[in-house]
């Protein structure tokens, strides 16, 4: 026979748990049992932030690597036989044909 009552405060304490870090193994899981809520509360909110930190470097890091493909993909394009610019030029200082004649065009005028 089950006692209403005593189902009713143990789902209450059930729900008004504070699930530890996902990082955390289980001997420190069992340590956050004895924690004060407050520090529960705390360290919980303390980890999501530092979850969301990591996510969002990682995710800066995978729009770098994209942006840097993309880049080493274009000076491969660039490279090409009927691309190829003298081995002398420095490819910082050259410019695309289309650019160098835009800016002759407007200082000739």
């Amino acid at each position: 026979m089950t006692n209403p009552v005593m189902e009713a405060l143990i789902s209450a304490k059930v729900s008004g748990l504070i699930d530890p870090p996902r990082s955390w193994g289980h001997a420190e899981r069992v340590a956050w049992l004895q924690l004060p809520r407050e520090l529960q509360i705390f360290y919980a909110k303390r980890e999501a932030e530092r979850d969301r930190a990591v996510r969002n470097s990682q995710n800066e890091a995978g729009e770098l690597r994209r942006r840097l493909a993309a880049a080493e993909a274009r000076i491969a394009e660039l490279e090409k036989p009927n691309n190829v610019q003298p081995a002398s030029a420095d490819p910082l200082k050259t410019q695309p044909k289309e650019i160098e004649d835009g800016i002759h065009k407007d200082t000739a005028a």
